[in-house]
């Protein structure tokens, strides 16, 4: 990060270097004007057995009293092998502020963040868990009219570097878990209050979300957000489940699933925030129930299932539309439906079918004035075999 005034640091140091130990001590105060950071302390001890090829942290803490800012680490590490052969680690991170206050230019925060983690093992058969903590936390950044308010989680993980190898998706006996459990509503142990970002044609700060409250939890490396329901731009959203299988971490072994609706979303404030301008030609309304495995967006995704939006405003769904019917700007459907399409007929509704990363999708019509003058085979248009990512960029692309 590029500094523009000086920083001041004094350095302690004590090492004694014995036949097969060697121990370190170090304390470091500083002063970042940059960052209106005038109490920086690093307080260090740490020993080398060569013999044993191991380090042990005796102490390690770094903080400032000032912005209640803490992080601190202990344990062992074992060098054996590359890049280590064992571990027992403890680190821990704590930002407490009662006021808001800056943490880092425009970046203010207050509320309270702590995480908590473990580590047990090697990279290959050893563990990683430990918990996450916001308590009435709030972010803002006037410069980027952001701001998230009362934020409060409790989120426990859990990862083991070499998953269990199973006959069945870790994503499908997670979502089995969720149906079996779906009469028992989880106690939400993730709330926002609300989330606010920079109008995307006004210069103003808009609410997105508000009322967000969901179940959180990472375990058997499948990260899991169920019930999450919030009201999003006039409208809701419920997630009935929401699963991602983060698995050795290689993006080709990677799985997600999907179960969720939306109901009246006005995507028509992103070009007019004023909810006194909402209008039924905006809004939003879908149910989406799809899985895959494997993120390599430039190979392909394989995503498998339904999406499917029965509420659709004429712009969006124009967008929509261009993306399936238009190859290199010309239209695939010939000059008479896309007449009709275009002057005689309204667009109601999509459903997409998701098989092995291709897109098949059928959208449905209402009649307009014009419609007299023909029909579209009973009103709706079939379409097959897009691949996923030709259609995403294409409906980006659309202007």
């Amino acid at each position: 990060v590029p500094l523009k005034q000086e920083v001041d640091l004094k350095i302690k140091s004590n090492f004694s270097l014995g036949e097969n130990i060697t121990d370190g001590d170090l304390t470091l105060l500083g002063q970042v004007p940059d960052f209106d950071l005038n109490d920086l302390k690093l307080e260090a001890a740490v020993s080398h057995n060569n013999k044993a090829q191991r380090v042990d942290i005796k102490k390690f803490a770094l903080g400032s009293a000032s912005m209640n800012l803490a992080l601190k680490a202990s344990g062992m590490v074992e060098l054996k092998k590359e890049p280590i052969s064992n571990s027992d680690m403890k680190v821990s991170l704590e930002l407490n502020n009662p006021l808001m206050q800056s943490v880092a230019g425009p970046w203010m925060t207050s509320g309270k963040v702590r995480l908590e983690a473990f580590m047990k093992g090697d990279l290959e058969k050893g563990k990683a868990n430990g918990n996450m903590i916001f308590d009435k936390f709030n972010l803002k950044n006037d410069d980027e009219k952001l701001s998230v308010e009362s934020m409060n989680m409790n989120f426990p993980f859990e990862y083991a570097f070499t998953p269990a190898k199973r006959e069945k998706s870790s994503i499908s006996i997670t979502q089995d878990l969720v149906l079996d459990t779906s009469r028992f509503r989880p106690e939400p142990n993730f709330t926002i209050k609300s989330v606010k970002a920079k109008h995307p044609v006004r210069d103003v700060s808009y609410e997105y979300m508000k009322d967000f409250t969901s179940h959180i939890i990472f375990k058997n490396n499948v990260f899991s957000l169920t019930d999450l329901r919030a009201g999003v731009m006039g409208g809701s959203l419920y997630g009935r489940s929401i699963l991602f299988n983060l698995a050795d971490f290689n993006a080709e072994n990677m799985e997600f699933n999907l179960v969720a609706d939306g109901n009246n979303i006005d995507i028509g404030r992103l070009d007019n925030p004023d909810p006194a301008a909402k209008s039924s030609e905006a809004e939003l309304s879908f149910n989406a129930n799809f899985s895959g495995k494997g993120l390599n967006v430039e190979k392909e995704l394989t995503a498998t299932g339904s999406i499917s939006i029965y509420k659709i405003g004429q712009d969006f769904a124009n967008r929509l539309m261009k993306g399936l019917s238009e190859e290199q700007g010309k239209s695939k459907l010939g000059t008479p439906v896309q007449w009709l399409i275009d002057n005689a007929l309204g667009i109601k509704g999509f459903d997409f079918r998701l098989d092995r990363g291709l897109v098949y999708a059928t959208v449905t019509f209402q009649r307009r004035g014009l419609s007299i003058l023909g029909t579209v085979d009973k009103s709706r248009v079939d379409f097959e075999r897009i691949p996923i990512q030709e259609y995403l960029r294409k409906v980006a692309e659309v202007k």
